[in-house]
């Protein structure tokens, strides 16, 4: 099968994601997909041109089809029947992404109830790739949302607080770069609260004996989701009621939360109660030799709004009393939070020598990933003036440096393209 091969070559020999853009053609005697092929790119920013080789699989009313799609467009057979939905990725196993004209979003969208779970996690992903490519609606974004709250699966909102991949990630980074306006915030987390609390209350906050691995993975990142992109300041009480009894009682009383959800319960406290709780969370970590504690408890800290408290983490880093290995977190938890990625990047900056002495030139190469979540030129032109005649001195920062800065430059994009759109959005969210 040489087509096979030449495929593999068209992915394994060149960069960058095919965009396959599907339309139904529906005619009195035939059916067709009309599948037409670019280069995935963020709205703002011309790709490069390529072609692909792409092998496709799609379902009409279920029924999956097969074919190898060529540049620059293919037709596929699909029968005689106009069918009343249509699938372009059956159970996400292509490497493409795909996108359709609004009246197929639409109809994909209302069947998101009655696909299989890696259809559903497939739309989200392509929906989301699509909104941010400038081939989808905030709108659409949003009714996805809204329709996969009380199905999705863990993994649909599963979170590594690093990237921007699931739906926990996406609102995060919409969040902390400004691309959903301050403004907006009270209107989209009444929107999280709404339609996500309901989810929450069959799952409880207490481990149960006979819950599935799914249910137990599932309340972690609801509480996650409603605590940091819905602000349910019930729920906040609750964890901040069990934190406390945890920091009190030496660890020892999780205060009938399940264990997993104590580093949330930590934020939570920080995120309600201020820098006294946040001062009981710092306490409690000099004097925890736990390395997951620890990990915990930078996380819960960097979500405080508080300037000294902040500048207290940072300072830890300098601090013989963190391990060497806990320092990633410090940078990783602070550079995602608003109020924390200005007060990493300061203090950075006037403490870089100390830097290079605690860590060596060779364990700062990531250090430009400190303002990936920035969204202006100004930052941008900080970030790159800093680094830039350092990057001789400092192991992998040439690379580092240029990938911050392209993600700096595909938010100034996406935000200037899509900023109104997704206020508006957000605005007309019931």
């Amino acid at each position: 099968h040489p087509e096979i091969v030449d495929a593999f070559h068209n992915f394994i020999d060149q960069p960058g994601i095919p965009l396959l853009t599907t339309t139904l053609q529906c005619a009195d005697t035939s059916v067709n997909a009309m599948v037409t092929q670019s280069t995935y790119a963020n709205v703002g920013i011309t790709p490069v041109a390529r072609q692909w080789k792409v092998p496709m699989c799609l379902t009409a009313d279920g029924n999956r089809t097969c074919q190898l799609v060529t540049p620059p467009s293919t037709q596929i057979p699909l029968g005689a029947k106009c069918p009343a939905t249509l699938f372009p990725n059956a159970e996400g196993t292509g490497y493409y992404r795909f996108t359709t004209d609004e009246k197929g979003w639409m109809a994909a969208i209302s069947q998101l109830p009655r696909l299989d779970p890696a259809d559903q996690y497939t739309l989200y992903h392509n929906v989301d790739a699509a909104m941010r490519g400038g081939t989808a609606s905030a709108t659409d974004y949003f009714l996805t949302v809204k329709a996969l709250a009380p199905i999705a699966r863990w993994d649909v909102l599963e979170s590594d607080r690093r990237s921007v991949f699931n739906m926990i990630d996406s609102l995060r980074e919409m969040r902390v770069t400004g691309v959903i306006a301050p403004s907006d915030l009270p209107k989209l987390q009444t929107f999280v609260r709404a339609n996500f609390g309901p989810r929450l209350v069959p799952l409880g906050l207490a481990a149960k004996p006979s819950e599935t691995p799914a249910n137990a993975l599932l309340r972690e990142y609801l509480v996650q989701l409603l605590v940091e992109e819905g602000h349910d300041q019930a729920l906040m009480a609750q964890l901040s009621k069990a934190a406390q009894a945890y920091l009190s009682s030496n660890g020892k009383d999780y205060g009938g939360i399940a264990p997993d959800l104590m580093q949330e319960a930590m934020r939570a406290g920080v995120m309600s109660q201020g820098p006294a709780f946040a001062a009981q969370v710092f306490a409690a970590m000099q004097k925890s030799d736990d390395e997951y504690f620890t990990q915990s408890a930078i996380y819960a800290l960097a979500g405080s709004e508080d300037s000294a408290m902040l500048n207290k983490l940072a300072g830890l880093i300098l601090s013989p009393s963190l391990r060497i290995g806990d320092v990633r977190y410090v940078s990783r938890y602070m550079q995602a939070e608003t109020a924390a990625r200005p007060v990493m990047w300061a203090w950075f900056k006037a403490n870089y020598d100390a830097m290079v002495k605690r860590v060596s030139t060779g364990g700062l190469g990531g250090a430009p990933d400190m303002l990936q979540f920035a969204c202006d030129t100004a930052t941008e032109d900080d970030l790159m003036a800093f680094f830039g005649p350092r990057t001789s001195k400092l192991e992998g920062t040439t690379r580092t440096l240029k990938e911050a800065s392209d993600k700096i430059n595909r938010c100034i994009a996406f935000k200037q393209a899509k900023g109104q759109e997704i206020s508006a959005a957000i605005g007309a969210l019931k």
